[in-house]
């Protein structure tokens, strides 16, 4: 019998440590503070990325007005944003968000933590997979942390339903799964470091860059629907015809 083992015990893996398995990071200059809040006479199908000079804020949709706010920040002030009563934070949160975005409730404990880019350079040992930010970790600029995991276990479910899965049982999915998920991993991690490099930079050439950028994003529909297709469902699936 070959009993698969998915570990998926978060960036601080004990399992991945237990293994010996090597683990690549490098640290930002910047921390994270996430929190659901209900918003009033909003858009509940929208998301909303705002690049700030402290670092980019998501507004991600959860169903009906409820939303889950994801605030790049110097760590120190994400800590001290997350200690705040819910009417402060929300004070807070007001000073920041675009015109038209009015915040209504705060739904949780706002937590903050230090952000990083992070891999495993090898997602398995034997029978043991790791899944989610076990194996990786990347800036949440767009929410694409969470995508990278939602297609993590996408894949794994594939691959253990796959006829030849059933032909010759679990033994071939721990590395077939790590050959599947390292282009997504990396060009998705590549991807928002540059991102927010691009957008936390002042200097001109790199403006000249970005307002370029954000001018196609403006113009063109093909661009946007690229862009939108590639952060969803993965990078990989640019090479399939995008959907209507």
């Amino acid at each position: 019998d070959f009993g698969l083992v998915i570990a998926a015990d978060g960036p601080r893996s004990a399992t991945r440590s237990q293994l010996g398995l090597p683990w690549w990071s490098h640290s930002y200059s910047q921390g994270c503070l996430t929190a659901k809040v209900r918003f009033r006479d909003i858009d509940s199908d929208k998301a909303f990325e705002c690049f700030r000079p402290e670092g980019p804020l998501a507004i991600l949709p959860l169903g009906d007005a409820d939303f889950q706010v994801v605030w790049s920040a110097p760590l120190h002030q994400c800590r001290r944003l997350a200690g705040l009563q819910a009417s402060a934070f929300l004070d807070q949160l007001c000073t920041i968000l675009p015109h038209g975005l009015e915040p209504d409730a705060l739904l949780d404990s706002p937590a903050a933590f230090p952000l990083e880019i992070s891999l495993a350079p090898k997602l398995h040992r034997e029978n043991v997979v790791l899944v989610g930010e076990s194996g990786h970790r990347c800036h949440p600029v767009g929410g694409q942390g969470l995508n990278l995991c939602w297609r993590d276990a996408e894949t794994l479910l594939q691959l253990m339903s796959s006829a030849s899965c059933v032909r010759r049982g679990l033994k071939s999915v721990p590395a077939r799964y790590s050959r599947r998920r390292y282009f997504d991993l990396l060009t998705v991690g590549f991807a928002t470091d540059i991102l927010v490099r691009l957008f936390s930079s002042r200097q001109s050439g790199l403006l000249l860059v970005r307002r370029f950028g954000l001018l196609i994003l403006k113009h063109s529909s093909w661009f946007r629907r690229v862009s939108l297709q590639a952060m969803s469902d993965g990078p990989s699936t640019l090479l399939h015809p995008l959907p209507k």
